[in-house]
């Protein structure tokens, strides 16, 4: 592919569409958002342009109009203040439309990582993009009871990343922590509501002996890692969040839903996020590396036997 250039068309301050309550001004922030780390994921959604009657500047006039909307809903026009609060200053957010000389079929050829981080302008790890095959969960089943796809794709994840950092590593071993994010809205006592908002999440360590399963069998160690947050600063860690299940190939802004949904490239290192394919029953995971590591990880003999690496995106769906 020839080098791609992005050009910025026009760069706007969008203000919510009505002013807030006066009282409603800061908005504290839990605990658990002021220990979690600030980590900020772009989301790529590639659209078919077959698929509407609109012009570009009615479909920017769109997106204009919904974002001002949302941001009329408290706490979403403020800004985080010394991690304690959300300052609602309603100043809003910046929207910046810009075209890149590109047609869908030629990203999807070949969707390699820097051109999803060019539409960001990102710099950081080695991110790769892989797809996984339906026919892993079934061989670790066999092994392992009952086990969940995310978690068999998951711990082949992170089983590889280990190997690679070893053997990127001249066979120097690290002690590991695997932060598995785990959704608690449904499992706090009494139950909070789906559209909470805030960072109810939970992290733990669990060995490596027991690679197969993850999650649900240690939310009580999980407590326990929360007492003692500084604990993990003697591991590698690595961090996986699961998005499967999001209704994210459902976002229909007028123009029909996505044809893939990717992950724009991100600056944390040792981090995997799983999304489900297009069709549903497959899972796609976006991996961060330190290159020297990713150079091992994406040769692995036994990842390759289940993903793909960078497939054509309207083929994977596996």
């Amino acid at each position: 592919m020839a080098t791609v250039q992005l050009e910025v068309i026009s760069r706007e301050l969008i203000k919510p569409s009505s002013g807030r309550l006066p009282h409603l001004r800061d908005y504290n922030l839990s605990y658990f958002d002021q220990i979690s780390n600030r980590m900020y994921v772009p989301l790529v959604l590639f659209y078919n342009p077959c698929n509407t009657s609109f012009r570009t500047s009615e479909i920017s006039n769109l997106l204009k109009k919904s974002l001002s909307e949302t941001l009329a809903y408290y706490p979403f026009a403020g800004k985080i203040k010394d991690r304690d609060f959300i300052d609602c200053n309603d100043e809003g957010v910046v929207f910046l439309e810009a075209k890149v000389k590109l047609k869908l079929p030629e990203i999807f050829k070949n969707p390699k990582t820097e051109v999803l981080d060019l539409l960001f302008a990102v710099e950081g790890y080695e991110f790769e993009y892989f797809a996984f095959c339906t026919s892993l969960k079934a061989i670790v089943a066999d092994k392992v009871q009952k086990p969940t796809r995310v978690e068999v794709v998951t711990a082949l994840l992170y089983k590889c990343a280990i190997s690679a950092s070893n053997a990127s590593s001249s066979g120097t071993t690290s002690p590991t922590v695997l932060i598995q994010n785990v959704n608690l809205r449904t499992r706090m006592i009494p139950p909070l509501p789906e559209n909470y908002v805030g960072m109810p999440l939970g992290y733990f360590q669990y060995p490596k002996e027991r690679t197969a399963c993850i999650a649900w069998n240690y939310m009580d160690k999980a407590r326990a890692v929360f007492k003692n947050n500084n604990q993990e600063a003697q591991f590698v860690q690595y961090t996986c969040s699961s998005w499967c299940r999001f209704p994210i190939y459902e976002a229909d802004f007028g123009w029909g839903k996505p044809v893939w949904v990717s992950i724009g490239g991100c600056l944390d290192k040792n981090l995997i996020i799983l999304m489900d394919s297009k069709s549903g029953d497959g899972i796609e995971a976006f991996v961060t590396l330190e290159e020297k590591d990713m150079a091992a990880f994406e040769c692995d003999e036994e990842l390759l036997a289940f993903a793909a690496l960078n497939p054509t995106p309207l083929t994977s769906q596996v």
